[in-house]
């Protein structure tokens, strides 16, 4: 009589690696919450065009205030049903002010100080990033720059944006396009001729 013999089914190694991915390609992500805000721009300043004739005054900014309805919201994934949200814990409006100070600061507008020819202010209107097949990123920032005994010489607003590809929902990535969009924002204030003008003293 012949004897039976128990066949063990065995899969195939490329098959239990494609499980393996698969099940790691499905692990949570970790959510983007509470990080920091870094300075890690991969664009410079424009200094083609940034000054009028004659002297550029000295400049002090004031912070500038974050009116965003959730402050703490810089950035999305939207590349799912449900959104998958970036947030900070750092204070939106001082980063993007000492950043713009130090971009015009490049351009030949140091700092003055308590006694500061001009004094430039005003409000982070947007700043965040939207992902979907790309980053795309958008700064708007309504910028006052008064005189010293507080005259207002002018009032605008300017906006940056930046876009990239990268890996899906990666902090370094939103803190990039941020970065370069504050850069765009502030290429736009530094072209227009009028605020040029308002930072120029006149010989």
């Amino acid at each position: 009589m012949p004897t039976l013999r128990r066949v063990v089914s065995r899969a195939p190694q490329p098959a239990i690696s494609l499980a393996c991915a698969v099940l790691i390609g499905c692990a949570p992500v970790t959510p983007l919450l509470n990080q920091p805000l870094a300075w890690t721009p991969t664009k410079a300043l424009d200094l083609g065009v940034t000054q009028s004739h004659g002297t550029p005054a000295t400049v002090r900014f004031q912070s500038f205030t974050d009116t965003a309805s959730d402050p703490a919201l810089v950035g999305e994934n939207l590349e799912q049903a449900t959104a998958r949200p970036v947030t900070t814990a750092d204070p939106v409006g001082p980063f993007v002010t000492g950043h713009l100070q130090k971009l015009f600061a490049q351009a030949g507008y140091t700092s003055g100080g308590a006694s500061a020819e001009r004094v430039i202010s005003g409000e982070v209107k947007e700043f965040f990033v939207r992902e979907r097949n790309t980053y795309r990123g958008a700064v708007v920032l309504a910028v006052t720059v008064a005189d010293r005994g507080g005259k207002v010489l002018w009032r605008g607003t300017a906006w940056g944006t930046n876009e990239t590809f990268g890996r899906s929902y990666h902090l370094d990535n939103y803190q990039q396009v941020l970065s370069d969009s504050l850069v765009d924002a502030a290429n736009n204030l530094l072209k227009n001729t009028a605020l040029r003008r308002a930072l120029t003293l006149r010989d």
